[in-house]
């Protein structure tokens, strides 16, 4: 196992820090056995309120969020007018052009990484051993930008759907659950295909990770490109609209959000940060069990006009 970086290089990336006891429990684990939280609202493809609650793992923390997500996003946006058209006062791109190298020199190992290289010009990275049942693993750049307001897209493909997961952080302080000072912090996607879900959105705050999900419309395929927009958006002083979608890489992108939400926690409003990709695989290193391949590609972050 690979041990994480040290803090100066969480200094060094954290825009901000959230503050809180740093204890002994692992938090993180994307497995059934979470509790319901109220943080969160949702609304899904035509903009209805879904009514599922977020969930909260190992007595993570919770707030009092906004509600109707739908209502105040209407389910639809202006698909593809921020990927691959004007670039917005910052953007970040990565590529992965070397083959058989080690991710350019912009991404630093946060923690629980076994294997980060390149392969066939797309980012390769496999989890190592956590606590809990499961590996995950965490890239991070602070991207030369610090992103407050900003629209991310990028693909992934799996080679094992039924084990893996793949997260991607904006408004990142660079931390990794609760292996690091400062714990981590940001808001995040994630797709999925290990449970009976796709797509779903995230916060971390105090190295706790609290999830708000839709049920899997259709599984993720082996082998198979996928691209995703996540977009983050400052709404008001208190309240953040947290938007994402996913398709197959050649399709039409469709005009309608997978899911929306609207999150209140005081500690990610109005912050810049990082970016930080997190790999998963419900497989454990040393349990006669190996991660299988993860890849990402073609990721382009930009702030929104």
């Amino acid at each position: 196992m690979r041990t994480w970086r040290s803090a100066l290089f969480l200094a060094s990336l954290a825009f901000s820090a959230c503050s809180g006891d740093d204890d002994d429990e692992t938090i993180g684990a994307r497995d059934a056995g979470f509790s319901r939280d109220s943080g969160v609202a949702v609304g899904t493809d035509g903009g209805d309120d879904a009514g599922s609650d977020a969930g909260s793992r190992d007595g993570g923390p919770s707030d009092a969020g906004a509600s109707d997500a739908g209502a105040a996003d209407g389910g639809t946006a202006d698909a593809g007018t921020r990927d691959g058209g004007p670039a917005g006062p910052c953007t970040f791109e990565e590529s992965f052009p070397s083959d058989g190298a080690a991710w350019p020199a912009a991404w630093t190992e946060a923690g629980g990484i076994s294997v980060s290289d390149v392969v066939s010009g797309a980012g390769r990275f496999l989890p190592t051993k956590m606590t809990d049942p499961y590996s995950l693993g965490r890239m991070a750049t602070t991207a030369g930008c610090p992103f407050v307001e900003a629209e991310a897209t990028f693909s992934f493909r799996f080679t094992q759907p039924g084990t893996q997961g793949i997260g991607f952080y904006l408004r990142s302080n660079g931390g990794f659950l609760q292996h690091s000072t400062p714990p981590g912090q940001g808001y995040g996607v994630f797709l999925e295909n290990f449970r009976d879900r796709r797509i779903g959105i995230w916060r971390e705050v105090d190295g706790f990770e609290i999830e708000t999900e839709v049920p899997m419309a259709a599984p993720v395929e082996i082998d198979v490109d996928y691209r995703v927009r996540f977009r983050v958006e400052q709404i008001d002083a208190s309240s953040t609209r947290l938007s994402a979608r996913m398709w197959a890489d050649g399709t039409t992108e469709p005009t309608e959000w997978d899911v929306v939400a609207i999150d209140a926690t005081p500690q990610l409003q109005n912050i810049g940060g990082g970016i930080v990709l997190d790999t998963y695989s419900t497989y454990v290193p040393g349990d006669g069990q190996t991660p299988a391949d993860l890849f990402i590609d073609d990721i382009r972050v930009v702030t929104l006009p």
